[in-house]
This record gives C-alpha cells, structure tokens and sequence, in this order.
C-alpha cells in the first residue's frame, strides 16, 4: 500500500514537474512565436491546402493558458478568399483538460473578411440548395466549439447571381458536435441599397461530411432588399427592380436543401415593368407557405385580403399550387385550386412565376385578360393531356383577340369537364366579340345566354347547344345547332328565328369568308335601315360545301324587312320606305317589294335578284311614279348625273311615269341603267331660255348617258308645239339636240302690248334647232338657230303693215352662249341686221349690240359696251304709235338693263310730217343718271335722267320743226277739241317724271318762240308745271298749271297765268298774225280748267277766269283774211260790213280808245262776259251776255254811249267785238253831225258764229232825253 502510495506521489510528481517544464516552456516560447511564424505559414497551408500569410503573431501566457494574437492573417483559397485584421485564441488550459476537449475561453475574429468565390447555393427554378463546405468552413463548423465574429463581412453571390456583402457587426457562433447555433445582428450592402437591422438566429445540424443537413433559420428584418434573393430567372424574366420588405422568415432545411419556408411580410412592397408600365405590388401581413411534396412543391396563400397591386386592393382569395415532378412512377402533374383570382392582375405577376414560359406569358398578355374567378381547379397532365381535368366559374371576363382566338367582354360562365366530354354555361351581357376577321366588325352581344355540350371520342366530335338565346346589335336569334364530325365528314344543322331591328346593321352578320368579299361590301354598302320581325335562319350541310352551288346543302335566310332604306349602287340614291322581302337561297339572293320611295319618288313592282353570287351582280326593275324634279334630282344623285343635268335644262313640272332597270356589277365596272319616261300634259322648261313648254306630252327613253324622244307635242307661249329631243356623251361633254317646230296663232302670242295684239292677225311659221353643250365641270353652253316666215300676216297698223309682212324676207335669229352670256344675231335680209350679246340673270343686261339697216354695215361686236341702232328712211309717224305701246309695256314685262352707251342713228327720218336729215342720239350711263344728247341739223340738245329722284333736266339749244299741219278750211274750227281716239297716245301721270325744261332757240313751223322754260313736279298723285315761261322779243308768257286725276283715272288740267306784250299788234305780227289793234299794250290774266289731258283741250268741260287790258291804241281799217278768223267768233266782221255800209259816207279809217277792259268766266263751254267796257275816244261801249263756245251761238247786250262827234256806228261796232270797231271808225267821222243828236243806242247780237243776227232794241236821242 506504501509502495502504492508512493509510486501515485512519484507519478504525480513527474506530472507536475513534466507540466512545470510545459508551462515554462509555453511562458518562454510563446512571446517568441513571431520568430516561428514562418513555419507556422506552412504548418497552416498545409492544413487549409492553400497559401496561407500572417503579419504578427503575439503570445503570451494567461492563468487560464496561453492567449496567441495573430494579426493581418491572409488565406488565398479556390472557392473562398480570407483575410482578418487580428484573431485572438484564448485557449482554457484547465478545462479542457478537466474535459479532455479543447476548450477555448475566447475566439474572436477581428475585421474578418471572407469573399467566396463560388456561389454558395445551387438549385435551379428557383430551387436552392447548399454547396458541400470546403476547407475553410469545415474549420469554423468543426474545430471551433465558439467564436465571436467582431466587424467582419462575407462577400458571396446571391442567387440570382448579384455580388452581395453581409456585414456582421457582431455575432457569436456555437458548435457543439453536429449542430451548430448563431445569433446576431447584421447588415446586407446590394447593388441598389443599403439594409441593416438584419436579426438572425440558425439552428443546423450538419452531416458526418461537415455539409449542412437540416435545421431552422428564422430571419427578421426591416425594410431589407429581397430583390438579390430572388432567383437569377425570376430577375432576368420579370424587368424587376426594387424589391424590399420588413418581414419574418421561417426557413426549413433537409438534406441540405430548402424544404419549406413560412414567410410573414409584415410590410413590403415590389416594382417591376412589364410591357413598358411599372406595376407596384405593395403586401401587409401576408402569409406565404412552401413546403416540398416528396420532389414536388405545394405552396399556398392562405388569404389575399391586404395585397395592393398598382393602387388597388386585391379581392380576399385563396391560392395553391401543387407541383409533381416527372419521376420513375409518376408523370409531371400540377394541381392548381384558386379562388376570386382577378384576371388582370395576373398579367402584371405572370412574369415572376419562374415555371410558366415566355410564349405563355407573352399570349396572356396580348390578350389583356380581366375579369373574376369565382373558383379554379385545374389537374394539369402535360406528357398526356387527355387525363386533365377543369372545373372553372367566373364572372365578367373579358380579353382580347389573339391571333384566331375571337375577343369576348362580359362573359360569366361554367365550364366543367375532361377533353372526352363537358358542358359549357354561358351568359353575355353586353359583350363585344372580335372574331378575328370572319365578320367585319366585332360583334356586339346586349345579351346571350345558352349552353354547349362536347363529345370527344377518337376522331369523332359532336357538339350541340341547348336554349341559345342572343340579342346582339340590332339583332335578336333564338334557336340551336348541332355540329358533327367523322373523319373528314362533317355537318352543321342549325335552326333559328331571327329578328332584326336595324337592317342597316347586316354588314356586321356577313361572313365575308364563305358569302365572299365583293358580296359582302356590295350588302354592307346597299342594307341601311330597315326592320325584321319574325324571319328564319336555315343552314344543314357541310360548311366547306357552303354556299352550295351543287345544291349538296341547304342555306336560307328569309328575311321580311320593313321600312327599309336600300342603296342598290354607290352612285345612285337609296330606297326609302321600303317594305321588302329579303330571301338568301344558297348561292344567291331574291328581293321584292310592291311599294318602295326612291329618293323623292316611288317605285311599284320592285324587283333586285342576284342569281348567283359568282356572277357578282344585281338586277333591278321597277316602275317608277314621280315628278320631274325628283327625278332629277335622283338621277343627280346618281351616276347618271348627265341625265340629271339634262333634266335641269329640261325641266319637267308634275306627275310623271316610267319604268327603271339596272344591271349592277359588284366589281365596281358600269352600272348599266335603262328605262323609259311618260310624259302626259308635263310643263317642261328649257332653263337655258328662261322658257315653258305647256302641256307636254309623249315619250323619251334612256340607257344609261343616252337619252332619245319620240315626237312629243306642248304649247309654248300658248301656241301649239311639236319638239324631239336627243342627247348622249361626247368625248368632253354631255350633248342634247332638240328639235322645235310650230305654226304660231300671233293674235294670240304672249308678251304683245293689247293695241298691237288687237290689230293683227294670221299665221306664223318657224322651226328651231337647240343643241345644248353640259360639261363634267365647265359651264353649260348652247347653240339656237331659229327660222320664220311673217308673209302671211295681217296688220292694221300703220307699221308695221300687211305689205310690210308680205313683203318681209324669212327671219333667221341665232343664239349661242352658256348660263352667263349668250350672243343673239338675226337677220331679215334686205331689212334689217341685229347681233347683241346678252348677260343672263336677273335683271336680264344688254351688254352691246348693233341693230342696222340692211343698207348699212353691220357693225362686229367688241369689248366696248355700247348699243347701236341705224335705221335708215325711217317712217316715225307710223312707227310712233307701235313704239309707244311697246313702252306702255309694264316694267315687269320689259326688264331689261341697256348697256351705259346707246347711239341711234335714224338718217333720213320722217317724223310729224318733217324729214330730219341725220338725227342722232347719245345715251350715257353715269354713275348718278343717264344723259341723252341730240344732235343733227334740226335738234340739239340733251336730257339728263338722275338715278334719284331728283328732276329731270332737259336742255335743248336748238330746235326746228317744220312739219306740215292741215289748214284750216280743210279741219273745221269745232274738229280742234275733238281727240282722235284712233291715233291719240294715252299717257298717265305715273309715267311722268319731275322735269326741268328749258329751250333756247325753239323754231316751229318757221317761227321762233324764243326762249322757253318751266318746271313739272309730280306731287301728291298730281302733277304741276311752276315757273313757266315763254319769252321773246314780242312779250312775255307766264304759265303755271297742275295736271291731276281722280279716282277713275279721269284727267283734270289747270292753267294759270298772266300774258304781256308792249304792243299787242308786234306780238300778233310775231306769231304771223296781222291784227287792225296797234301800238296797244296787252296784260292778261287767265285761270282755266278742263277735263282732260293738257294738251287735249276739252271744250265742253271748259271753267275758269280771264281778265284782260289793253292800253291805249287804236283800230285800223284791215281787210278780212286771217284776222277775220278771230272777228267771225263774235260776228264783228258782220256787224263791220253792215256799218260801213250803213255810213260809208262818214266812215273813218281808224278807231281810237285810251283802254279796253274785260272780265271773262267760263262754265262748262260757255263765255260769261260780266263786265266789258271800251273807253274809246268817240264813244264808250259795255258789253254784257255769253257765248257757248261749244254750240257756237251767241246772246250778248251791247249798250253804245257815243261821245261828243262820236259814231254809233263805231260803238256798235266795237261794243260787239272791239275788234270790229276798227272796221267803221273810218265811218264816225262822216256820221258825226248825226251821231251827235244820239245819246244811247241798245243792241242784241243773236245767232251763230257764222251767222250773226244784230237787232237795234233802243236808240234814244239827246232830244228825247231832254224830255
């Protein structure tokens, strides 16, 4: 036992000295390590298989064992670079051997940075997997139990490929045999930002190989970039750019691999672009689940309800996804069940989803998908397509046309069955459906609602539907349909009723693939409106075989339109009001209708056939009711526009018929059209005459341009007419003839003035050529060629007479021009010449013409606006009374402009029994009237007519008028006062202006009148002549005068003026009178009336007032010759030759008087003397009674008061007509002794003018007065 004892103390002893000499080994060599450092280098290469550098190496011995320092350590790896500022091994000596394990009290890694090379995780489609550990992390998992790792960073590759560097500010790492634990903080630097606050805690447990098996990872972290922990497909394939988040991660791990993960984002949001727009998707509390399925993934969403996407709240759903890799047992599966999915946001996310294809996500996206899943469950099986599966309901989906798949809106459904059979539940509502070009416009469904059932088995598919219903735009189908398929064989029947509401709406039904292109757009174009109640749709064949020309199937559409509008051509105008029955019949079309409105007009018996579509026309007939001008204007409308054209200038008035055919190509080519127009007692207008046809009746037909008439017959100007028509295209124009014929009744043509009409009579002749020229753009023109013959008239006018007519050569009149102008030219032969040019409108212009003599030259037209007339040996009195009609002429009836310049020439006139040698006459046109100047040898002078209302102002310088006026034993005295009702121009105030008169040299019958000059001044429906005045060298005449009608138009003439003439004996010798008065002065005073035009003096109608005085004169003996007109009014040349004869021994040659005063009314004709009283110088006379001027019989009292040696003889004499008393002054002086015993003698003149009776009734002597 001793032994023992001491063998333990001697053991224990060595021990403790072998320790004493370790410890002191350690406390010598430790501080000295630096100067081993370099086989420290290679001890350490040797043990990491890579080059391995160190800076420092310190050591020292501590209570608990040696504390080694090692500072700027550098290990250059293939997978991984390593570097560290310091390491500090504080190895617990004690422990380790109580445990007999290394035991480090501290290890602690300074300023550690570790940059791998490699990636560290590897996987693909996102599956991640960690890579075997090399050398270098075999040690820190193995050789060291704990370590602190102090402002070190990793720098590795993320999984999608991104540089990533991980700062670690301060963890602490625990192994303990095959599990190793950490916590701690730490920061991430990406390429885009930098995230810290990254809370970490690892539980793993490693494989007897050192790689990482199983364990835990739980990962909090605000506001951290998830963007480089996406995989490398993910980032490539979805434009993605921020993605960050503050969440919590559960991460599983077996097998070295990720099994499942349990991610929690309390916030986080993403953005990404896709089809050039940015989406942004924003979640809270979102919880994501993954978890593998033997080699598949099952992951899920559990709730949708707090993810935004681009600003709007994602409804709350459900999601998951069961994914079966292909295996030795097992083909590749998907499991897909979802719940309120919105289609749209799938577009924006689909590129995330590393499993689906770009093709995939690019056909989704060209179709823009929207709308609600109510709930999805799909068994996908791609290697064998036939075992999946679908259940599917949604509400309001829509998407895009894509290649042929038809566009579809507002689609709610149930679809639910395998690929060997299902059933489809629809319904539509307002829903647009592009169907990729088999019709022209999509497809606008209001409402539709049905069900399809599929069979498939092999090469045998049926298909059929049950309760269609579909109200699409303006069109409303019930019915069904099966299809069936063989083999090649196949049959669609199908069964509908149609109604339409708008037929202009067809176009959009048409399958231009099968109905063929130019039929399409031809029906497009000719259906506008129209409404269908009640049709039917019949289809059973083949549908390639459509649309069966061998008659090998069955198609039909019969449609009954109603109040349709139908445009059978481009270029002719639509039927309105049509009731027609449309009925499709395999290969062509038939449409007919009773009643149908074309244009303005209406069609009977329509019929429109296309009798086979590949002959690709339509033929139209009807009968055609209208009136002329809604038929032009139809045929305006249409591509017989010439026809239309010609109709303007032919214008037809009332009710016409016809008949109308078209043939009409749908290639676009001519439009045959044809038919024919009846005309019963039309009105018809020749617009480029400005004139009517009446009562036209006949025929004319078309085919397409041309147009031809049989004979038709109308009256023109009242007049009967025959006329034909033709007309066609010419190379640059539209061309109609028209051929006029007609023998003319001219008592009864129209437009001549009532006197003129009157007084002809006869038959007139002529025929007429038109040939109208239409251009496509420029103006009409046409040409007029007219022949008469006037031989067979008769005329009671002076002029033109009946000889005149018999005698006249043919009229030929031409006339060219277009809707402007128009050049008129005719010619009587060896008469008279005319050519004019003429500017059409209103009011119709006279722009320049010439009218001659045959005689004469005719003048060429020119630029010059000027009208020439030269007649020559014109007969004016004849012609006078036929102008003046044509004047009286209303202006309606006569209104026309003359050109600014008229010059008339008329050599060799003969007017008011004068010959005026070279008369001519200048009418301007100026801007505030028209001037007209005289001149010739025998007038000159001019008028001037102001625009206003101002008067008109005639000036004539000189005057001479010669002309031959009948004596005045051939016209009796009481034949001057009667008007010729014959000859005689009735005139009205209305037609006489204001005028302002004056002549200065007016000669008349070889006497000068002097100067004369007034003013006429219409006013109040009255017309008045002021300032009158007629001055010479012999006296002077002052006049004013109103000239006015009453009620009935009957005229009433004034005159009021006063006469003066120094001596009265000078003022008769002027006018060519010799009188017995002389060296008497003359005033006079007058106011007269009558009823009747001024210059038709009425006798009988005759009041008014005269006042006269003569001054002191005397009457000298003359012989009866011209005075003795005048005597004879009152017998004085009676009463003269009975006192000469009684005193011829007395009588004296000469009677003085120192005055003669009058005052004279008339009434009604008749001469009322109320005071006349001679003061003569033998003997004074009053003289009292009247004279009815229009009987010409007299009753006067003459009383004769003779002076001392006066002559009663005298007195009497004078008493009766002063005049007279010139006749028998010689007398007085031998009668004087008698004459002076008488103091009264009475007289009483009875009788006639012609035939005086002179009864003395009282002489009473100076004795018997004295009694």
């Amino acid at each position: 036992m001793k032994r023992l004892s001491k063998s333990l103390l001697l053991i224990t002893l060595f021990c403790l000295i072998i320790f004493a000499v370790v410890l002191s080994g350690f406390r010598y060599f430790l501080p000295r390590l630096d100067n081993y450092r370099p086989e420290i280098e290679t001890y350490l290469s040797k043990q990491f298989n890579s080059p391995v550098t160190m800076t420092q190496v310190k050591g020292e011995w501590q209570n608990f064992g040696p504390d080694i320092q090692i500072t700027g350590l550098y290990i250059d790896n293939n997978s991984v670079e390593v570097s560290a500022e310091q390491i500090t091994f504080s190895f617990d000596v004690w422990r380790s051997l109580l445990h007999f394990q290394l035991y480090f009290r501290e290890l602690t890694f300074e300023q550690l940075a570790v940059n791998y090379k490699k990636p560290i995780f590897t996987g693909q489609n996102g599956d991640i997997t960690f890579t075997e550990p090399d050398d270098i992390s075999s040690i820190f998992l193995k050789q060291f139990d704990r370590f602190k790792l102090v402002d070190s960073r990793f720098v590795f590759l993320s999984p999608s490929g991104d540089t990533s560097t991980l700062h670690i500010p301060e963890l602490m790492w625990l192994n303990q045999k095959n599990r190793h634990r950490a916590q701690g903080e730490v920061t991430l630097d990406t390429p885009i930002n930098h995230y810290g606050g990254l809370k970490v805690r690892l539980d793993l447990y490693t494989k007897k190989q050192g790689a990482l098996d199983k364990g835990q990872v739980f990962v909090t972290a605000d506001e951290v970039d998830i963007s480089p922990w996406l995989s490398q497909w993910v980032k490539s394939n979805s434009g993605l750019g921020e993605a960050k988040a503050s969440l919590s991660n559960w991460i599983e791990i077996s097998n070295g691999r990720i099994t499942g993960s349990q991610l929690q984002i309390h916030q986080g949001e993403m953005d990404w672009r896709n089809e050039g727009r940015t989406h942004v998707l924003k979640v809270e509390d979102l919880i994501l689940r993954m978890r593998r399925q033997e080699n598949g993934w099952l992951a899920d969403i559990p709730y949708t309800r707090k993810i935004t996407m681009d600003g709007d709240e994602w409804p709350d759903g459900y999601l998951a996804v069961l994914y079966q890799p292909k295996e030795k047992q097992q083909d590749e599966a998907w499991r897909i069940r979802a719940k309120n999915i919105e289609l749209e946001r799938l577009s924006a996310l689909l590129p995330l989803f590393s499993f689906l294809t770009p093709d995939v996500v690019r056909q989704w996206q060209y179709r823009q998908f929207s709308g609600m899943v109510d709930s999805f469950a799909l068994d996908l099986a791609p290697d064998d397509f036939k075992r999946s599966a679908i259940d599917i309901s949604w509400q309001n989906v829509a998407w895009k046309r894509w290649q042929e798949i038809p566009s579809v809106a507002h689609f709610n459904g149930h679809l639910k069955g395998t690929l060997q059979q299902g059933a489809l539940n629809f319904a539509l509502n307002n829903s647009e459906i592009d169907t990729a070009g088999l019709f022209k416009a999509p497809l606008n469904i209001e409402k539709g609602t049905g069900t399809v059932y599929w069979q498939h088995q092999g090469d045998s598919l049926s298909l059929w539907s049950q309760g269609i219903d579909i109200k699409a735009t303006s069109a409303w189908v019930a019915g069904d349909f099966r299809y069936q398929k063989q083999g090649e064989h196949q049959q669609l029947s199908i069964l509908s009723g149609v109604n339409v509401t708008d037929a202009g709406e067809t176009w959009r039904y048409l399958p231009e693939k099968y109905v063929g292109k130019d039929l399409t757009q031809y029906l497009s174009d000719a259906i506008i409106a129209g409404n269908v109640k009640n049709g039917t749709f019949i289809f059973h064949g083949d549908p390639r075989d459509f649309p069966f020309e061998q008659h090998n199937g069955w198609f039909q559409v019969y449609a009954p339109v109603k109040q349709a509008t139908f445009k059978y051509d481009s270029e002719w105008p639509a039927l309105f009001d049509l009731n027609v029955n449309l009925n499709f019949k395999n290969n062509g079309l038939w449409m007919s209708s009773d009643n149908v409105q074309v244009g303005k007009a209406t069609a009977k018996n329509l019929t429109a056939i296309i009798e086979d579509y590949n002959k690709e026309k339509i033929v139209i007939d009807a009968d055609i009711e209208a009136t002329g001008d809604d038929l032009k204007e139809y045929f305006l409308a249409s591509q017989m526009a010439t026809i239309g054209h010609t109709l303007e200038i032919l214008k037809v008035a009332g009710k016409i018929n016809g008949s109308l055919h078209l043939d009409i190509p749908f290639d676009g080519e001519q439009v045959v059209a044809s038919g024919q127009v009846n005309l019963n007692n039309n009105d018809v207008t020749l617009a480029f005459m400005d004139t009517t046809l009446e009562g036209v009746t006949g025929q004319f037909r078309y085919h397409n341009d041309k147009l031809e008439s049989d004979t038709l017959t109308a009256n023109w100007f009242g007049q009967p007419l025959t006329f034909s028509f033709a007309g066609g295209d010419q190379r640059d124009a539209y061309q109609v003839g028209v051929d006029l014929k007609g023998q003319w009744d001219i008592a009864k043509i129209k437009g001549l003035p009532n006197d003129i009409q009157h007084k002809l009579s006869g038959f007139l002749p002529w025929h007429g050529v038109v040939s109208v020229n239409i251009p496509e753009t420029a103006d009409v023109n046409y040409q007029v060629d007219l022949t008469g013959q006037v031989n067979a008239l008769q005329s009671q006018l002076a002029a033109p007479s009946t000889n005149d007519f018999k005698n006249a050569s043919p009229i030929v009149i031409s006339a060219k021009g277009n809707s402007e102008k128009l050049n008129v030219s005719a010619d009587a032969q060896d008469q008279w010449s005319l050519n004019s040019e003429w500017a059409l409108g209103e009011p119709l212009r006279l722009l320049q013409g010439n009218l001659v003599s045959s005689s004469l030259t005719l003048p060429q037209l020119n630029d010059q606006s000027r009208l020439t007339i030269a007649l020559q040996g014109l007969q004016g009195d004849k012609w006078l009374p036929t102008l003046m009609a044509f004047s009286s002429l209303a202006p309606s009836e006569n209104a026309i402009r003359f050109p600014t310049n008229i010059h008339i020439s008329l050599p060799e006139l003969n007017f008011a029994g004068q010959q005026w040698i070279a008369p001519q006459t200048e009418i301007m046109r100026a801007d505030d009237g028209v001037k007209l100047s005289f001149s010739g040898s025998e007038l000159r002078g001019d008028l001037f007519v102001p625009n206003t209302a101002q008067p008109w102002q005639v000036n004539i310088t000189y005057l001479y008028f010669n002309g031959a006026s009948p004596t005045e034993e051939n016209k009796p005295l009481k034949m001057a006062n009667v008007p010729d009702a014959k000859k005689a121009v009735q005139f009205s105030l209305k037609d006489i202006p204001a005028i302002n008169f004056a002549c200065q040299e007016c000669w008349v019958n070889g006497l000068l009148l002097g100067n004369i000059e007034g003013a006429i001044q219409p006013r109040d429906g009255a017309l008045l002549l002021t300032a009158g005045k007629l001055k010479n060298s012999s006296g002077e005449l002052s006049v004013s005068g109103v000239w006015s009608e009453d009620s009935l138009g009957n005229s009433i003439t004034k005159l009021a003026g006063k006469l003066m003439a120094p001596e009265v004996d000078e003022m008769a010798a002027y006018f060519g009178y010799i009188i017995p008065i002389v060296q008497s002065p003359l005033t006079a005073d007058f106011s007269l009336q009558w009823h009747n035009t001024p210059w038709n003096f009425d006798l009988k109608t005759l009041n008014g007032e005269v006042n006269a005085s003569l001054g002191k004169g005397r009457i000298e003996k003359v012989d009866v010759g011209q005075a003795g007109k005048l005597l004879r009014l009152v017998s004085f040349d009676a009463l003269l030759r009975k006192l000469q004869f009684d005193f011829r021994d007395t009588f004296s040659d000469n009677f003085e008087y120192d005055s003669i005063k009058g005052d004279l009314t008339v009434k009604q004709g008749v001469l009322n003397a109320k005071s006349v009283a001679v003061d003569g110088v033998i003997a004074d006379i009053a003289i009292k009674g009247q004279v009815d001027l229009l009987a010409r019989k007299m009753d006067l009292q003459v009383v004769v008061t003779p002076e001392i040696s006066a002559t009663v003889g005298v007195a009497t004499a004078f008493a009766i007509n002063p005049i007279a008393g010139a006749a028998v002054f010689a007398a007085s002086k031998v009668l004087g002794p008698l004459w002076s015993k008488i103091s009264v003698i009475r007289y009483h003149v009875t009788g006639t003018v012609e035939q005086p009776k002179i009864d003395e009734v009282l002489r009473q002597l100076k004795e018997d007065q004295a009694l």
